[in-house]
């Protein structure tokens, strides 16, 4: 038997539900974006309603802790990207030795502070990207173009600094593939923090600005 013919209003709602994963995507990534183009309480403000955003919409979906690479199961099989993240720091701080140009990412000498809050900077932004972004558009577009889609749209929120852009581009699709794969953020979470903090003390402050983006890029003085 057929199907009934669908109301109008049921064939809008359809619609709308079917490209509900693109304007949840749209809303955070402006609510980003507007955290990263303003300062002070503004940047405050636009942080805390993109948190929100995310966190509101995330909860509402009713989705498994496997579903958004939150689970243990599979984390042993992404710990050689972790591995590989190590490697990657022992270079790069070794080359910075070498060069000159390590240096303490933190003049007040709270080093160990400003490494666990990036840490936890680590693992949020892999949860946007991957348990958030990445998840929207494979519904959208499948898996291999939301690898790419989701890599780009990282790097533009890198934008102006050209070494933090280009450089979040290849890592972002590295990990998006290997979330495709693994299912598991917790191992590039590891990486994302060592990688990260690896070039923040080895970059020089008029090359990575201390590793602004966005209007914070701009406006940095070196001192």
């Amino acid at each position: 038997m057929s199907s009934p013919a669908q109301s109008p209003s049921e064939v809008l709602t359809r619609r709308v539900a079917n490209f509900a994963p693109l304007w949840e995507i749209a809303i955070a990534y402006g609510l980003i974006e507007g955290a990263l183009w303003t300062l002070g309480s503004a940047r405050y403000w636009w942080s805390l309603a993109a948190m929100v955003w995310i966190v509101g919409i995330t909860i509402y979906r009713r989705p498994t802790l496997q579903g958004l690479g939150i689970w243990l199961g599979s984390f042993h099989k992404g710990l050689w990207i972790a591995g590989i993240a190590v490697l990657f720091a022992g270079v790069c701080l070794s080359l910075a030795g070498w060069a000159g140009t390590l240096h303490d990412y933190s003049p007040d000498g709270s080093l160990a502070v400003r490494a666990l809050g990036y840490f936890v900077w680590s693992f949020e932004q892999e949860f946007i990207l991957q348990s958030f972004i990445f998840l929207r558009l494979e519904l959208l577009v499948g898996s291999s173009r939301a690898v790419m889609l989701a890599a780009i749209l990282f790097a533009i929120a890198h934008v102006p600094s050209p070494v933090l852009t280009c450089g979040s581009l290849v890592m972002a699709w590295m990990f998006c593939e290997a979330f495709r794969r693994y299912r598991n953020i917790y191992p590039l979470a590891l990486a994302h923090w060592m990688i990260g903090l690896s070039l923040s003390l080895a970059l020089p402050d008029f090359v990575a600005r201390h590793m602004r983006v966005g209007l914070g890029y701009l406006r940095f003085v070196a001192r």
